[in-house]
């Protein structure tokens, strides 16, 4: 496979799996095979972008340009296969004014499949959908990546190197071990102990963990598997564009449900009763409060996607909460006042200022709310109560009077 010229990399943009066969041969030749390459090392290979979507550079990494920069017109006018020189003259050409960007500052970085590889293999399927990718999708592609513990014990007798070849047929995503090839066994620990030396003298190796650093016993590609072996792997999932936002949606939805739940019964426990919250907009007085505590009126959208404000509504009566880095009470409407919350600094507290109060996550602070909506809505029954009184006397009187004037 030809693939450092423009010539051969174009040939090979037929399908998806020539595709990634290509970029990850220019990878591998580029990092020579699972080895640590030194910054210093230099490679012969020639830089490209490629189909308008991918730049490889020349040590084979592969790395994403900007998935919203160029448009569909823009890459159906681009050359599949360009150099640096001529892609950076169709940039400064069609791009620069419009992006307001430079060309060497494009790349949306790399994706991390390995070291800076960013297609996946193609027999790897989307993590949501369990679709697969094409040329057309290998660009909308997002990852996820995490690491593992992961026992060895189906490769004994294997080395690592076949247990890497086996960990790359799995379909559901892709596996790698870390870098210093770590492995760890107890029985490292019991024989450490049995020599009678002290754990908390020992290095990595002698609390069960190994790794090709190690000064006596180092791990490499060929080490075999034994029983009781374990390591730490780094593994991606890969996700079609619309799959992986799908997926981000999915799980706001059900950690938003999880936190409600939550505030809920921390309002039940200090005493409120049938609690019931609804996510609504940010009313104008905490849009107001918000961009005044940070100093600019021009930061009202930057407020709006960080702020969530739900109306608590209970037995007690209904109030607001912003949930930012901490709990805040909107007091608004409440008929508990911001003096009443602060009884002792009362008389330090602005008028002007709104009734919002952040809180430290201490329960005593919401037992004091509740007692204090309680006392509120106590003083709004007697209040209705007089009011009514009042209302039936003038009735009573208005009739009255009625009755005399007729009798006149």
């Amino acid at each position: 496979m030809d693939y450092n010229t423009k010539e051969g990399i174009a040939a090979e943009l037929g399908s998806y799996a020539s595709f990634y066969a290509l970029m990850r041969s220019r990878d591998e030749h580029g990092r020579h095979d699972f080895e640590d390459i030194p910054e210093e090392t230099t490679s012969d290979l020639t830089p490209f972008t490629i189909l308008g979507r991918y730049y490889s550079d020349r040590r084979g990494q592969c790395v994403r340009l900007n998935r919203d920069l160029f448009t569909d017109a823009d890459r159906n006018s681009m050359s599949a296969v360009m150099t640096v020189e001529e892609f950076q003259r169709f940039f400064e050409k069609h791009i620069s004014e419009r992006a307001g960007q430079k060309w060497f500052a494009i790349h949306e970085g790399s994706e991390g499949m390995g070291p800076s590889f960013s297609l996946p293999a193609p027999h790897i399927v989307c993590a949501r959908c369990g679709g697969t990718w094409s040329l057309d999708n290998c660009h909308d592609i997002d990852a996820l990546g995490n690491f593992e513990e992961f026992d060895l014990t189906p490769f004994v007798g294997k080395t690592l190197r076949e247990v890497q070849t086996e960990l790359t047929k799995k379909t559901n995503k892709e596996h790698y071990f870390s870098g210093s090839l770590p492995i760890y066994n107890e029985q490292w620990i019991l024989d450490y102990i049995a020599n009678d030396v002290l754990v908390h003298e020992c290095r990595s190796s002698e609390t069960g963990w190994r790794d090709k650093y190690h000064e006596t016993n180092p791990i490499t590609w060929e080490y075999v598997v034994g029983e009781g072996d374990h390591t730490s792997l780094t593994y991606y999932s890969f996700y079609h564009g619309p799959c992986f936002q799908e997926m981000k949606r999915d799980e706001a939805e059900i950690e938003e449900r999880e936190n409600l739940e939550a505030l809920r019964q921390c309002f039940e426990e200090v005493g409120f009763r049938n609690v019931v919250l609804e996510r609504v907009e940010l009313p104008p007085h905490v849009l107001e409060w918000a961009a005044k505590d940070l100093g600019s009126g021009e930061d009202v959208e930057d407020i709006t996607s960080t702020l969530t404000y739900y109306r608590v509504n209970t037995k007690q009566g209904s109030f607001g909460i912003i949930c930012a880095a901490f709990l805040i009470l909107d007091l608004h409407g409440c008929g508990v006042s911001l003096e009443d919350f602060h009884l002792e600094f009362a008389e330090e507290v602005p008028e002007d200022f709104p009734p919002i109060v952040g809180l430290s996550g201490e329960t005593d602070e919401l037992q004091k709310f509740f007692k204090l909506m309680v006392k509120q809505q106590r003083k709004a029954k007697r209040q209705k109560k007089v009011f009514f009184l009042n209302h039936k006397s003038f009735i009573v009187a208005c009739y009255a009077s009625r009755f005399v004037q007729s009798k006149k």
